[in-house]
């Protein structure tokens, strides 16, 4: 049981008792009035509700000290906002993987051309990977844009949504060769679009990169 309210039920106890003593006993009435011993009994009820709430207090706050600690590894909104300026082949395609995405290989390839290995402006700007523009016919991570091209809050955000891109696009049911020529045809305006992503495939060491199993 709470120590608290046993202490504060006995404070009650005892103070009902002192007044049933005062009033029975007339030795008690002539050093006290009925009165006064009254208001003793109210003093003692407000001091031990104040005593209560303290404890109450004191018990609140070492909850929020102690059992609310930011872990070491917490990253705040600025730093993970903020990222994208760390961002590598490695650090993305074990990403992929974990997302468990389709032709993550692919994805890589298309994040680096179209970012300028994470260099462009609208990379940097608009934590942008893949060149999105503002869409409005299916689902997206992304409410808003600037300057016609998506603008998300960090670079995850922008995986997410060239996933959703993938999902209404049906890829699941493509080869990956299927893919590629799929993206040739529309999502670049590049002639030379998917012979730029067959090349960087064969020059990218993909089992060095990962350190995740799909």
């Amino acid at each position: 049981m709470n120590t608290i309210f046993i202490a504060y039920t006995f404070l009650v106890i005892a103070a009902i008792a002192i007044l049933f003593l005062s009033v029975k006993y007339t030795f008690l009435t002539k050093i006290l009035k009925l009165k006064e011993w009254g208001l003793v009994l109210c003093g003692m009820v407000v001091l031990s509700i104040g005593v209560s709430l303290i404890n109450i207090g004191k018990d609140v706050n070492s909850k929020l000290t102690t059992e609310f600690k930011v872990p070491k590894d917490f990253y705040s909104d600025a730093e993970y906002m903020n990222d994208s300026v760390n961002l590598d082949d490695a650090t993305l395609f074990n990403h992929l993987l974990l997302m468990r995405v389709d032709f993550p290989e692919v994805i890589l390839c298309q994040a680096k051309i179209e970012s300028a290995q994470y260099k462009s402006e609208l990379f940097k700007r608009n934590n942008n990977l893949f060149g999105m523009k503002v869409s409005t016919s299916r689902a997206t991570t992304a409410g808003f844009g600037r300057a016609g091209y998506k603008e998300y809050p960090n670079w995850r955000e922008s995986v997410t949504d060239y996933v959703l891109w993938q999902l209404s696009h049906n890829v699941s049911k493509m080869t990956k060769s299927e893919y590629i020529q799929f993206l040739g045809k529309i999502y670049a305006e590049d002639p030379k679009y998917t012979a730029k992503i067959k090349d960087m495939l064969t020059k990218i060491n993909f089992d060095k990169l990962k350190e995740y199993e799909r």
